[in-house]
This record gives structure tokens, sequence and C-alpha cells, in this order.
């Protein structure tokens, strides 16, 4: 029957024609329902080989039985890949169905049963495996997917059409018509799957290009993308709310010509060396002017871009306008600025400190006062300038300042750097967090030194004159040399002293005698 050998070759070769089609999609786009398509109609091509073999080798029954083994594997894994493809599990019910099949068929030929026992439940098999993919596809085709609903009802008419393959493959004046239909049923039916991938593929895409474009529309940041000679090639429809310009205005331009003249200089090299090595940057400041002529302040991000070939095409970036927290971060450093000249010009010491008790920063007085610079300081604590009593001491009153959260005053006598002991009166105060818990102190120093000594002095020439009134002479020196030891510690500061208040109260002592 030379009929069939035409008839299953011509098959042959079309079905071939789509096992390389899906296999080469598979290579493209890797999608693992397209390697069991690939799978399926390659055993399903060899079938039709094993067809013409058991014609051309009629005494063996090996080609026949491997004929039939191969329909059923090409239709379990048309099934499995097509269920993955429309994302329906169909469990292992078709699998454990076609392994029975198989063994049932390999039965009927082991044993020399009429080859009836073995087509009748291959080809019913087939047949419900059709239908039921066929009416897959078209319960979850959607009211536009034209050609999931064409693949569905191709699916079924190739399902009936190897319902009847028993009954109508004797007839030999049809058998022809039969592999024709299936050849041409068969071509369609892959064509439609790989239609409707397509289809589908080109919805998500679109579906994915409107959500990106939502994205973009409702994002306060300005997207652009510029071409290799940084020519706006796209301009998102925020630009009109940042520079008054409609996005159609932007295109053919670049970024310098929306910038002032010495912006422009500068942004021009600045760019240009970036451009140059293609890296990305970001947060790039940049002076922009408004269609109206105001000058906006821009934060501008990009990274490069390159075609499939790996060749440079440009940036694609974004813009946010930044002309108020620039504003603000003027305001800001301005008011650092007054700040630190008032704390500088002042001459009393003034200091920072954490929680504990380590130094953040400091005033001029404070650098003269340590002899260190404030950067010198930060970092360091009472411990490295003063004795660890003194020291101890300190630190007991940070650490009451910052339980208490309120400010304490004490007077601390310490030594400065020059050696002098000072007589220090301090106020300090928590410095509270958001939370209103300390996260540090101020502490600022008056040095009293002077004040206390004069209040001394003028303590003691009081009780010197008021001594002077019942005492003798030598007494009246003895506690004048008594009160000068008391407030100096030095000789030279102790003769001075003494001739002056004894002659002051000599002067007292002579008077009283005259009265």
């Amino acid at each position: 029957m030379p009929w069939i050998i035409i008839a299953a070759t011509a098959t042959a070769s079309s079905v071939f024609i789509l096992t390389l089609v899906n296999l080469y999609l598979y290579l493209c786009y890797r999608e693992r329902f397209m390697k069991l398509w690939a799978a399926a109609w390659g055993i399903h091509t060899c079938r039709y080989l094993f067809l013409v073999a058991s014609i051309v080798w009629p005494t063996s029954s090996i080609f026949k039985e491997i004929n039939y083994l191969c329909i059923i594997a090409s239709t379990v894994i048309l099934l499995i890949g097509t269920s993955l493809f429309i994302g329906k599990p169909i469990g292992r019910k078709p699998l454990i169905t076609g392994i029975l099949i198989a063994i049932w068929t390999v039965i009927t030929f082991s044993m020399g049963m009429p080859v009836m026992n073995a087509i009748i439940p291959i080809f019913a098999f087939l047949a419900f495996t059709y239908i039921f993919i066929g009416i897959q596809f078209l319960k979850n085709s959607g009211s536009n997917e034209l050609a999931s609903r064409i693949t569905g009802w191709l699916f079924i008419v190739w399902g009936i059409h190897q319902a009847d393959y028993p009954i109508l493959r004797p007839i030999e004046w049809f058998a022809p018509w039969g592999f024709l239909l299936g050849s041409i049923l068969a071509t369609t039916v892959s064509m439609g799957m790989i239609l409707i991938y397509f289809e589908r593929t080109h919805r998500a895409l679109q579906a994915k290009e409107d959500r990106h474009r939502q994205l973009i529309e409702s994002s306060y940041a300005w997207i652009w993308e510029v071409d290799a000679n940084a020519v706006y090639t796209f301009a998102s429809p925020q630009v009109n709310s940042l520079l008054g310009y409609a996005p159609d205005e932007v295109l053919g331009k670049t970024p310098f010509d929306l910038m002032p003249e010495d912006e422009a200089t500068r942004m021009k090299e600045i760019f240009g060396g970036i451009a140059a090595r293609q890296e990305p940057f970001f947060h790039l400041e940049n002076t922009n002017l408004h269609k109206d002529g105001r000058k906006v302040a821009l934060e501008t991000s990009g990274v490069p871009f390159y075609d499939s070939n790996g060749v440079f095409c440009g940036y694609r970036g974004m813009d946010k306008d930044i002309t108020e927290s620039k504003l603000a971060d003027d305001k800001i450093w301005n008011e650092k600025a007054f700040l630190r000249s008032l704390i500088d010009s002042a001459t009393d010491l003034i200091y920072f400190k954490d929680i504990n008790s380590v130094y953040l920063g400091c005033n001029r007085a404070s650098e003269a006062f340590t002899g260190l610079l404030e950067q010198e300081q930060i970092g360091k604590s009472d411990f490295d300038f003063f004795d660890k009593e003194l020291a101890e001491q300190i630190v007991m009153h940070d650490k009451q300042v910052l339980r208490g959260g309120i400010a304490v005053h004490i007077e601390e006598s310490v030594i400065a750097a020059d050696g002098n002991r000072l007589i220090l009166d301090t106020v300090k105060a928590p410095i509270l967090g958001k939370d209103g818990q300390p996260i540090g102190l101020v502490g600022i120093s008056r040095d009293i030194t002077r004040q206390k000594k004069e209040k001394q002095l003028a303590a003691a020439r009081l009780h010197l004159i008021e001594y002077s009134l019942s005492h003798t002479l030598d007494e009246l020196l003895t506690a004048t040399l008594d009160q000068i030891e008391d407030l100096t510690g030095s000789l030279i500061r102790f003769m001075i002293s003494l001739v002056l208040i004894s002659i002051n109260s000599i002067y007292f002592f002579v008077e009283r005698e005259r009265k």
C-alpha cells in the first residue's frame, strides 16, 4: 500500500517541522512547556517513521509495537506540556493511564492477540486527551483570545478524528484522507498553540508596558531617556510640573539647553566624563531654568543602557525637584553658622557631651582653656583632661543632669592648660531627643576666679580692720600673715599683699591710739 508510505512520510515531514519550530522557540525563550511540546512532536514524528518501517517489513511486529508506544508517549507528554502552558495541573492520572495502556499494548503484541485489542484503547486515550485539552483551552480563553478558542475547537476535532481511527482505518479509500486530515489538524493545532503563546506574551508585555507607564505617570519624579549624544528621546509628563515644559517640547533638546549658561558649562564637563566612561551616576545636583525663567534645583540620577549587541545607546534616569530642600538646607546651614559664630564669640566655656560624657564639640574659649583644638577634644572624656578625683566628680554631675533631665548649677575648681587653678561657675543642661529622652548635655562654664579672690580679699581686709581694733600690733601682723597665706600660695603675692594690708592695718591702729 504505497499510499500509506507517502501519507506517513508527508505527515512525518510536517510534524518534524513542528518539532524544529518548538525546539527553536524553547532555545529562545526557555519555557518548559515548549521543551515538552518539542519532545512530544519529536516522538510523534518517530511514530510515523516506525509506521513506514512496519509496512516495509510487515513480518516484524516490533515496528508496529514501537509505533503505538510512540503514540502513547507523545500524547502523555503533549498533555503535560499543555497543562503547564494553560496553568491547569492534571495530576498523575493521565500518566498512569498512559503507562497502563503501554503495558497492555506490549502484552497484546507479545501474546499475538489481534492488533485491534491494542488500537482501541490507544486511540480512545488519544481521543479523550485531545478533547480534554480542547475543552481546557475553551474554558480558559478570554473574550478577545480568538486563537485560543480556535485551537480549542481544533483539539476537539482532532480528538474526534482519533476516535474514528479504529473504524475508518480499514476503509482503504478513506485512509489517505484520514492521514491527510490528521496531518492538517496536527499542524494547525501546533501552530495554534504557538500563536496562543505569542498572543499571551504580547498581552503580558502590553500589560507590563501599561503598568510601567502608569508608574511613571504617577511618580513625582521626572523620568527621562537620552541617546548617546545626550538628546532627550523620552520625557514623562512630570517635566511639566518641574520645569513647565510639555514632554514634546523637551524632546530633541539636551539637558544643558534647559540650564543657565554657566551651569550648562559646569554640567557638560561633569557629565561628559561620566558618559565617556559609561558609568551610572546618582544624586547629581544641578540648576535648571523653569519655562517662566525662575531657577529650579534638580537632583539627577541615571544609568547607561545598551542594545542587544552591547552598543552604548544613552542614559535612562530621573530628576526630582530639590529646590525647597536646598532652601531648607541653606537655612539650616545659615542657622548653624550663626549659632557657631555666637558660641565661638562667647568668653564662657561652652561644650557638648554625649550620654557617656564623651566630648562632641566645644567653642574657642574651651580650646584656649584645654590647649586643644575642638577636633582634638572630640571623642575624649574628662579623664583625659583632669586628675581622676576631679574627673569622677565632673562625670557624677553629668550623670545627675542626664538622669534627672534638668539643669544643674555648680562650682568647679579645675586646673587650666597654663597651670593656673580656676574656679568655674558651671551650668549643665540636658539635650533632649525626639522622644524627650536625654541624648547628651551642654555645659557653660564661666571663670569666676578673680571675683572669688576679690571677695575673699575684701572679707580679709574687713576682718583685719575689725581685728586691729581689739588686738596689739604683733597680733595684727600675725593674723595678717595667716590671712595672706590662706588667700595666696605665692611668696611674691604674699610679700606684696603683706605690705599693703599691713600699712592699711597700722594706719587704723595708729588712728585708734590717737583717739
